[in-house]
């Protein structure tokens, strides 16, 4: 009954940002090791604006992620996309299921993962499509580097030629238990094969705020504390369940980026 209760918040979270921070894209530096028996349900909100030339116009985006570690190396999930265009109601976008495959713990400074994602188009102006590549993580529990490089193609309709290249990286560092403090980069490069100038390129950057917390009264042990930037990047292995948040701002650094996006994600790990 815990459990489900706590499911339940979440979901009350996950709707009542959706509704207030909900687009186009959403924000999320994933970690590369895999827990068995972990669940996760995540609710990752961005809100966009500032409208350059070459922006889409986006204004809200909302990603609600449900995954679960089948073994000590593979990790299954669910995504449900929803998108907010500027003076356009909220749609479902796409939902796509998603497989994170460990290749080498996060140890001795090292992690390495590959993900692939296949997403099916729900609304009628986007394309099914297949995202994959290699998840990196450098550094040590408290100071580390996670890389993220991924390659989309779509298929079906509304298909479109080509190779999109994205990346997202974060350097995050534990300043204590339960905060830690870094800063988030993302970009696009729509076509690798004959890329757009850079003005045509979606990037941005900014500063992002983690925290987490032991919830010690569902698990019915623990002292409420985070352990390490390890367990940031989701990957403690104490047994307690946990909840996470990230809040962080980011800046377009070109004319296709929107000027300013805040980035809310909150979940339960258990």
């Amino acid at each position: 009954m815990k459990i489900k209760a706590l499911v339940g918040a979440v979901a009350a979270l996950t709707l009542s940002t959706a509704a207030s921070l909900a687009g186009h894209q959403t924000f999320d530096v994933k970690g590369s090791d895999v827990d068995k028996g972990k669940t996760s349900v995540e609710a990752n909100n961005s809100f966009l604006d500032g409208y350059p030339a070459n922006a889409d116009r986006d204004r809200f985006s909302s990603q609600i992620e449900a995954s679960h570690g089948f073994t000590d190396w593979l990790k299954l999930g669910v995504k449900l996309n929803i998108d907010k265009p500027v003076d356009e109601p909220f749609h479902i976008a796409s939902v796509a299921a998603l497989a994170q495959v460990m290749l080498k713990k996060f140890e001795r400074g090292v992690g390495l993962a590959w993900y692939t994602e296949t997403g099916f188009a729900v609304n009628h102006e986007h394309a099914n499509s297949v995202t994959y590549g290699p998840i990196l993580q450098f550094g040590t529990d408290k100071s580390q580097l996670l890389v993220n490089t991924l390659f989309t193609n779509t298929f079906g309709r509304n298909r479109e030629e080509g190779t999109e290249f994205s990346y997202a990286w974060a350097l995050k560092q534990e300043v204590r238990e339960g905060l830690a403090i870094g800063i988030e980069g993302y970009g696009v490069v729509p076509d690798i094969a004959n890329a757009p100038g850079i003005d045509f390129q979606p990037h941005r950057i900014g500063p992002v705020i983690y925290l987490e917390r032991a919830l010690a009264g569902l698990s019915g042990h623990g002292d409420g504390r985070r352990m390490s930037v390890k367990d940031a990047g989701g990957n403690g292995d104490d047994g307690k369940p946990k909840f996470g948040m990230e809040l962080g701002v980011l800046f377009g650094l070109t004319d296709a980026t929107q000027d300013m996006l805040i980035k809310l994600k909150a979940g339960v790990e258990f």
